[in-house]
């Protein structure tokens, strides 16, 4: 699942490359003042843009929540990693 987050990551940086001028455009003082100032395919691209980073983040957060779920919640591998160690190495009871 780590592979997966990090080629949904790699995925979004492609995303920003690929639209890199797009987005620069849109950034501009005078275009976030006016976005009359974009033309027609800009404004068409923008939209792709956010629609992919949208699924993509989507996606991520999916994933992380999966994580989530697997590494830290009662039964994932970190608990059974705790209960082996309270079997074989025992806390004293004067701590």
């Amino acid at each position: 699942m780590y592979k997966a987050l990090a080629n949904l990551h790699q995925r979004k940086e492609s995303v920003y490359e690929r639209y890199q001028d797009v987005f620069e455009t849109s950034m501009r003082q005078d275009v976030l003042e006016n976005p009359k100032l974009m033309s027609e395919r800009e404004r068409e691209r923008l939209i792709n843009m956010e629609k992919e980073l949208d699924q993509l983040t989507t996606a991520q957060a999916r994933m992380e929540m999966n994580v989530f779920v697997l590494r830290d919640l009662p039964g994932g591998p970190l608990s059974i990693r705790y209960v082996l160690q309270d079997r074989f190495h025992p806390i004293p009871l004067d701590s």
